[in-house]
């Protein structure tokens, strides 16, 4: 990423139930890894236990997938918007009611310059980043409850769900970072 707002990673963030041990945690975390980088993402875990009650895993994934190729991905690209008829829609330009032109300045194969007209089409972004939609989100979600399910006792049991979709009328918690406590200690 080169703009200088970029943003790098997705930082993901999964409680590890406390009724696991140790090592059962950690094969938690290791399973979704693997099924992170199986849909192609480059990741960097760790686990922090400061042994308050709260252990968790923190997941980087880089902003795009990793193509066959080994390449990232595009992170998104333009695709022509289409009429009805499945035909281009042209981009009318409003002062003359034409479709509008681009002149484009070319080199030929004998090193001469010369000017090209092309006309334009009303264009859409098509993202291709899988985490940028929230199915991945829902199946991440759902691996991760299923992994530690096999490991809890039927009570202790996980939903990938959020509250509202179980229909539980309760507020979520909320997690500040260390920087946020001493931004709202300051006032």
């Amino acid at each position: 990423e080169k703009r200088q707002d970029a943003k790098l990673a997705y930082d993901v963030v999964a409680s590890l139930p406390r009724e696991l041990t140790r090592e059962e945690q950690l094969e938690v975390c290791r399973e979704q890894v693997d099924f992170l980088t199986e849909k192609g993402f480059c990741v960097t875990w760790a686990v922090h236990d400061k042994e308050d009650g709260n252990p968790h895993c923190h997941m980087l994934l880089t902003m795009r997938p990793v193509n066959s190729k080994g390449e990232f991905a595009e992170k998104e690209k333009k695709e022509f918007v289409l009429d009805d008829h499945g035909e281009r829609i042209p981009l009318i330009d409003p002062k003359t009611g034409e479709q509008k032109i681009r002149k484009r300045k070319r080199i030929a194969d004998n090193g001469k310059e010369y000017c090209s007209e092309e006309k334009l089409w009303k264009t859409r972004k098509v993202q291709y980043n899988p985490l940028d939609g929230r199915e991945l989100y829902k199946e991440i979600r759902q691996h991760w409850a299923d992994r530690c399910n096999e490991r809890l006792p039927e009570e202790e049991k996980i939903s990938p769900l959020s509250y509202e979709e179980q229909g539980k009328a309760l507020t979520p918690s909320v997690t500040y970072t260390p920087a946020a406590k001493a931004i709202d200690e300051r006032g």
